[in-house]
């Protein structure tokens, strides 16, 4: 199995998030849930996930520095990045 992180600082997203796909039917292993960018972060570091689901205004750590720290890693993470952030 693939180990996937979602991190998404509202609640209802998260969960919709979770309701709306089937992760174990296509090889994935929810291993964290977070609630802002600092937590994905930190969970991000000790996890090592294959894939890594992000929104991209979130508290402490914006979705996009996540991002970028997941790539200064090294490692073959895939990042998909969703939002339903107006403003740029």
């Amino acid at each position: 199995m693939y180990k996937l992180m979602i991190a998404e600082d509202e609640a209802l997203a998260r969960d919709a998030i979770m309701r709306m796909i089937d992760f174990a039917a296509y090889g994935f292993e929810v291993v964290a849930v977070c609630e802002d960018g600092q937590q994905a972060s930190e969970e991000y570091a000790r996890l090592q996930p294959d894939l890594v689901i992000t929104d991209i205004n979130m508290p402490f750590v914006s979705g996009l520095e996540l991002a970028a720290r997941i790539d200064a890693a090294g490692l073959s993470t895939r990042v998909i990045i969703i939002t339903g952030y107006d403003d740029f």
